[in-house]
């Protein structure tokens, strides 16, 4: 469980309910055949947009550090 609070810790978790949340919501007034407020669809570019732009950043950094090793 350790690993759960460690990914909470660092917004992982959080950032992808919210993710799934705003994308859940967006699909369900379509589905539905009802109106999508253009709030909730800027909303929802933009918590997608911070959510995967917060992927690269972390995959980049992390391609970087292995790269190149901290000296000792």
């Amino acid at each position: 469980m350790t690993n759960f609070w460690d990914l909470f810790k660092q917004s992982v978790i959080l950032s992808g309910f919210i993710t799934v949340l705003c994308i859940g919501c967006l699909c369900f007034l379509a589905v539905t055949g009802r109106p999508i407020p253009e709030v909730l669809v800027n909303i929802c570019l933009i918590v997608v947009s911070f959510f995967f732009g917060t992927k690269a950043t972390s995959a980049e950094s992390r391609a970087r550090t292995n790269r190149n090793p901290p000296i000792e």
